[in-house]
């Protein structure tokens, strides 16, 4: 649910929930559980449904070090001009 349907109201509450199932840090499960690509894949689907500020929100929570063809995604997807 909080890939397919990450505008959902309960999607919050799947994320965490997957945390503690996935046994993640206790201190920031939302951040320990979703890998890169699975952020982008959700930013993209709340930019579809117009959930702008929500998509920005999950691209900001990706790590600083990307790979080169995530950190183009995520500036694609931010809009910023690629530094690569």
């Amino acid at each position: 649910m909080h890939l397919d349907f990450p505008a959902h109201p309960l999607a919050g509450e799947a994320v965490k929930r997957a945390a503690i199932l996935g046994a993640a840090s206790a201190a920031a499960p939302e951040v320990a559980v979703l890998s890169p690509v699975e952020r982008l894949r959700r930013a993209d689907k709340l930019a579809d449904g117009r959930e702008y500020q929500a998509a920005l929100d999950e691209l900001a929570l990706l790590p600083a070090a990307l790979p080169a063809d995530l950190a183009i995604e995520r500036d694609f997807t931010i809009g910023w001009p690629s530094t690569t």
